[in-house]
């Protein structure tokens, strides 16, 4: 399953976001523009090592890799194993829910979504970050897949218009927007910036959704 290669790799996947900080910090950015006028408890699905639950300063996260939760505590932050497509909490219990990155590499997207539209409260927000295929970062991406990383050969990328889709058919309706990454993947990282609405050539794109 995925989530044993994570076990396997957590350190390397961990060290990745120190390796490549500058795009940590616009993907970061971008989730902070989107995280404004919403409210808590949180929770995460897919926390990882907890890279933007312990910054966003999110309640909760859950992941089914027992080597990343315990990286993900070891940074302070609160930890359930859990999988997105069965979640083992209450209807209406949370104001926001956060899947950053994590979308590629559910087993069921739509299901994951389901649940979160039963566990968040009357117009609790979701925030989703992700990859668009078509950027030339998913086409990186797509590439290291190819050549199968032992991270992305697992993974599945969505365009904007397939995550758009997925948020309507799961009750929700899309409000506010963020794009970032518009370097090159193939260059030396450099200063990027966030923009409000999707662009075509961003590499990562922030989605804020409300319960309809």
């Amino acid at each position: 399953m995925v989530f044993d290669i994570f076990d396997i790799y957590a350190m390397r996947y961990d060290q990745w976001y120190d390796k490549h900080r500058i795009i940590y910090e616009y993907e970061l950015n971008a989730v902070k523009s989107a995280k404004d006028r919403t409210y808590r408890p949180s929770l995460e699905i897919g926390v990882g090592s907890g890279r933007f639950a312990k910054p966003l300063n999110i309640d909760l996260g859950i992941d089914p890799s027992e080597s990343l939760l315990k990286i993900a505590k070891g940074r302070g932050v609160n930890v359930i194993r859990s999988v997105g497509e069965s979640l083992p909490f209450s209807n209406n219990k949370f104001n926001t829910i956060y899947i950053l990155i994590t979308i590629c590499f559910l087993d069921d997207p739509i299901k994951t979504l389901k649940e979160g539209n039963r566990i968040l409260k009357n117009k609790g927000n979701i925030i989703i970050g992700f990859v668009p295929k078509e950027s030339k970062w998913g086409n990186y991406y797509g590439i290291l897949k190819e050549k199968g990383n032992p991270f992305y050969k697992y993974a599945t990328f969505y365009t904007y218009r397939e995550i758009l889709d997925m948020l309507e058919e799961t009750g929700f309706n899309y409000n506010e927007i963020y794009s970032t990454l518009f370097q090159n993947p193939d260059k030396e990282e450099t200063i990027d910036f966030v923009e409000k609405g999707y662009y075509k050539d961003a590499g990562f794109v922030v989605i804020k959704a409300t319960k309809s």
